[in-house]
Formats: C-alpha cells, sequence, structure tokens
C-alpha cells in the first residue's frame, strides 16, 4: 500500500535460569524502515518511514516458582513511537506497559489469572483517518486449561 519499501534492523533476545525457580526473558528490536518508491499519488512519501512501523520495541518479562504448583511472573512491553501516516506528519507516542500471571498447575488442570496494563496507561493501536484506536485497559483474564 505504500509503494516499494525495506526494512533494515536487528533482533536480540535473551533468557535464562537465575536460580532454579526464577527465570527471565528480554528481547529488543531495532528497525530502519523506508520507502523506497511511493505508490502512485503519493511521491511525497519517497524516503519516509511507513506508517506503524516503530524504530523500536522491547520485551522483558521474568517468573519465579514458589512451589511446585505456583508461579507468578511480571513484565513490561515498550513500543516506540509510530508514524500514523506516510508522510510522517501524525503519529502515534511510544508507550510501555506492565503485566503480571498467577497460575496454580497440578498434573490435571492449570489455572491462571493474568493481569494486564497493571497502570491502567492510555495507548494508541492504531490511526486512521480522523481517529485512533486506545489499546486495552486494565484488565484481569483468568483461563483454565485441561490436561490429558
Amino acid at each position: 500500500l505504500s509503494g516499494k519499501r525495506h526494512t533494515n534492523g536487528i533482533e536480540l533476545e535473551g533468557n535464562g535460569r537465575l536460580t532454579e525457580r526464577w527465570e527471565i526473558f528480554a528481547g529488543v528490536t531495532f528497525m530502519d524502515s523506508k520507502i523506497d518508491k511511493a505508490a502512485p499519488g503519493q511521491n511525497s512519501t519517497t524516503g519516509k518511514m511507513p506508517r506503524y512501523t516503530p524504530r523500536a520495541t522491547g520485551n522483558i518479562w521474568t517468573t519465579y516458582k514458589f512451589t511446585d504448583q505456583i508461579t507468578g511472573g511480571i513484565g513490561a512491553t515498550y513500543v516506540g513511537k509510530r508514524y500514523a501516516n506516510e508522510t510522517n506528519t501524525l503519529y502515534l507516542p511510544s508507550y510501555t506497559v506492565a503485566n503480571a500471571m498467577l497460575s496454580y498447575e497440578t498434573k490435571h488442570y492449570r489455572l491462571q489469572l493474568n493481569l494486564n496494563n497493571l497502570g491502567n496507561k492510555t495507548y494508541y493501536d492504531g490511526a486512521y483517518t480522523g481517529h485512533a484506536t486506545v489499546g486495552t485497559p486494565r484488565e484481569a483474564q483468568l483461563t483454565i486449561g485441561l490436561k490429558y
């Protein structure tokens, strides 16, 4: 939709076990995105960044196994500034949201509570002509998984 474009970037991830019960995962992505040749009728976009492409994103997540059945976790996700149009005049600001989880697992089932956007941060997922879509506010999700 934006003609010919390309993205150069790098993604780095790492994970590991800090102790027998404590695990961590982290990742970061850096991207350099450009419109090489504009779509017909959009000549002013050549050399600009395509919309919705942040220069950087990142996440970190850690879990701790309190007992053989109970695990807790907390983490954060970062999304950098993204342009909302191909002329790079409107943008969605960067944001960071924090999430947490608590699970109880047995041989036959797993019960998990996820808490998303702990700080109830207002952020924007996307933008369209005349309006932006707000990201998910603070929420709780309870799931049950059966094992057989």
